[in-house]
């Protein structure tokens, strides 16, 4: 007798279709996910255009532009000052590069970023999910919009140090004295928009962690029956 082979086409159909289903179906707890993830993975790569942190840079030229301004407070012409400028230069270069590279690249993905395409996504989750959701984008946001004004006064550091050496020669006291303390003060406007941006750092990945936690708790089923 021959056995029904219909109900295990059926079967078989149905099986496709739900496997099909289940790995190309956008769940918004995902998809919102991924959206945060992809700015962090452009701001990631973006800092790999530079073999050195900005950390480094920043303080290996600062040491150098301290020294420099501290001969010059006493200098008179007889010091032999080639090699601290060699230095000075050669961290200048890299700070330069920094900015050529990795500061550009972040403004050219973060200006293409528009978290108001989240907000839909944002509405279809569960309201533990969602309101994570909503905690993740302003502090994503907020993350954004800090390292966006540290990458704009690391483009104001790079072109004031242009005339660094020619400041420092140069005879009318007032104006170098002028020049060095508005060196210093982008140096400490810096810092302290680093200090922020660092922090704003933790505050936002303490929430996408949580969040991620969340969702990874949770199977396909447990999305496809939104249990």
């Amino acid at each position: 007798m021959r056995k029904p082979f219909l109900p295990f086409v059926i079967i078989g159909l149905i099986a496709t279709i739900g496997v099909f289903f289940a790995l190309t179906y956008k769940f918004p707890e995902v998809e919102a996910f991924q959206f945060y993830q992809q700015i962090d993975q452009e701001i990631v790569t973006c800092e790999k255009k530079s073999p050195d942190t900005l950390e480094t840079t920043l303080n290996a030229l600062q040491s150098h532009v301290r020294e420099i301004i501290l001969v010059g407070q006493t200098y008179d012409g007889s010091q032999d000052v080639t090699e601290l400028f060699t230095s000075f230069n050669a961290e200048y270069e890299v700070l330069k590069d920094y900015t050529a590279n990795v500061v550009t690249c972040m403004n050219s993905q973060l200006e293409e970023v528009n978290f108001d395409k989240v907000e839909s996504t944002l509405s279809k989750l569960p309201e533990n999910l969602a309101s994570l959701g909503k905690q993740m984008s302003v502090l994503q946001q907020a993350r954004t919009e800090k390292l966006v004004a540290l990458n704009a006064e690391l483009e104001v550091l790079a072109k004031e140090l242009t005339n660094f050496e020619e400041m420092f020669y140069n005879t009318k006291t007032s104006e170098a004295v002028q020049y060095f303390q508005t060196i210093n003060v982008i140096f400490n406007t810096i810092e302290e928009l680093h200090t922020e941006y660092m922090k704003s750092i933790e505050e936002y990945y303490a929430v996408k962690t949580e969040y991620y936690e969340a969702i990874a708790n949770k199977g396909v089923l447990d999305y496809l029956f939104k249990k």
